[in-house]
């Protein structure tokens, strides 16, 4: 439900021109840059058919999409398949997107903050299952009790959260974490999966302490450098130093560079990492290769295992949540995921482990998603099962002792969601929203928003004592207040 969680996102963002949006004068429509990377594959015929495909599908979506540019990066074993920029980096200046082009990754970021984590428990400098107050000091008390395997994993109860956007300098997350009091947790730690940002800022600023640096420069030196994403960066003064994509907006059919650049340190850990398709795909076959890129281990072994292991149960959307990852069935086959949202970005990075294959997207347009596009690449890459038509849930008869059940305020940290029953009927009332809900299994409900393409499942969770205490709802949790 939009308005009281954030789903687990399971679409690719996908590359993207013109379209339909006005451009400044002298850009020219459909304009896109193709790069094959020097370890691409020999014979290039593959990928010239694998980028033709692909961009036919994504120039049908871009008409609807109005997003100006957009970057892809597929790779395969330990070879880079093919890497290609479409559209424009600014609606303003009609610079081409390349496979050079900086975008602002949003939350697949999440990926870097807790790899750099998991290597420092594989070279035994912290313990990812012990109170993060033995590491990190002045934190408050029910702060300092949580784990760092709760925090990457968004089980340690915390507000989902977007920090302040008035905090410039880098010891802005040092204040920020600190400030917290245990008000900041919306439930008890280790109870359910609730999707967190606030948890990867307090996960950065562990590796930040342990490593006694500042979070850009711990990722920097942990994984960038030794990868040879030369120019990926948390800093906007150095990725304003290379080609930048700006992000944008859509109104009214046309799109505008957003300004100014939000730029807050405080937020760096769960979205804020520069990058191109080019270095990615450098991160990708890492990963896959058990940390070996090029003959040589630049990552620990045993890093990619922990990142894709299932670490947290995910209910409302019978998926699992790794460090970093979402693991999906998909198809047939194992997936790995997480997409990104931030200041006028979309990406996307989507692994499917058991063929060692990979798809990165990178747009400038405000969270833009092509499914299709994305759907036929993987098509084209894997042999996928048939897609399957996911029927509506049937309803079941509800008897007024199970609604009575239910019935109470939730709050997730922002506006109280009530439970009610009216006429021998159960309700949810969000704001002045008020919608139906329907039982669908024991504990298990269902509701659809006004216009919505599918319904939303509920699953009522009871405490220690029976009671049912939380509310999962796609990726955000809620607890009980009365």
């Amino acid at each position: 439900m939009k308005k009281i969680a954030c789903l687990v996102a399971v679409l690719i963002v996908v590359a993207t021109s013109a379209g339909q949006i006005k451009l400044a004068p002298g850009d020219d429509k459909n304009r896109f840059a193709l790069q094959l990377s020097p370890t691409c594959l020999a014979a290039q015929g593959p990928a010239d058919e694998l980028s033709s495909e692909l961009e036919k599908v994504a120039l049908e979506e871009m008409k609807a999409s109005g997003i100006p540019g957009a970057a892809i990066g597929i790779v395969s074993g330990d070879k880079i398949l093919l890497v290609k920029g479409f559209g424009v980096a600014s609606v303003e200046t009609g610079l081409p997107v390349t496979a050079d082009t900086l975008f602002r990754l949003g939350s697949t970021t999440k990926m870097f903050t807790a790899a750099v984590l998991v290597q420092m428990a594989l070279d035994s400098k912290i313990d990812l299952h012990k109170p993060i107050g033995q590491y990190v000091k002045r934190l408050d008390p029910t702060i300092a009790k949580l784990t760092v395997d709760q925090l990457l994993s968004h089980t340690a109860g915390l507000r989902k959260d977007d920090p302040p956007s008035d905090r410039a300098d880098e010891g802005a997350l040092g204040r920020e974490v600190r400030s917290w009091k245990a008000k900041q947790l919306i439930v008890p730690p280790g109870v359910v999966y609730s999707y967190s940002n606030d948890g990867y800022w307090l996960a950065g600023f562990v590796a930040e302490t342990v490593a006694g640096k500042p979070y850009a420069s711990v990722v920097e030196d942990e994984i960038l450098k030794p990868l040879g994403m030369t120019r990926s960066t948390f800093r906007l003064d150095m990725a304003s130093t290379y080609p930048l994509a700006l992000g944008h907006r859509v109104s009214d059919g046309r799109a505008y560079v957003v300004r100014p650049v939000p730029d807050n340190p405080a937020g760096w850990p769960s979205g804020a990492l520069f990058s191109t398709v080019n270095d990615l795909c450098r991160w990708l076959l890492a990963l896959m290769n058990d940390g070996r890129l090029e003959g040589k281990q630049v990552l620990r072994k045993g890093l990619f295992e922990q990142l894709s292991a299932a670490h947290a149960n995910i209910p409302s959307t019978r998926t699992h949540y790794g460090y970093g990852l979402a693991l999906i069935e998909h198809r047939g086959f194992k997936m790995l995921q997480h997409s990104g949202a931030r200041a006028g970005y979309g990406s996307n990075i989507r692994i499917f482990p058991e063929k060692q294959v990979a798809i990165v997207i990178l747009t400038d347009g405000r969270g833009g998603q092509l499914p299709r596009t994305v759907t036929r690449a993987s098509e084209l890459l894997l042999p996928l099962s048939p897609r399957k038509l996911v029927p509506t849930p049937e309803t079941k008869e509800m008897t007024l002792a199970e609604m009575a059940e239910y019935v109470g305020t939730y709050n997730n940290g922002g506006d109280p969601v009530e439970i009610f029953i009216r006429e021998g009927r159960l309700f949810m009332r969000v704001g002045k929203s008020e919608l139906q809900l329907s039982k669908i299994a024991d504990r298990r409900l269902m509701m659809k928003e006004p216009g919505a393409a599918a319904p939303d499942e509920l699953v009522m969770l009871p405490d220690k004592s029976g009671r049912i205490t939380y509310i999962q709802v796609g990726s955000g949790a809620l607890m009980r207040q009365k």
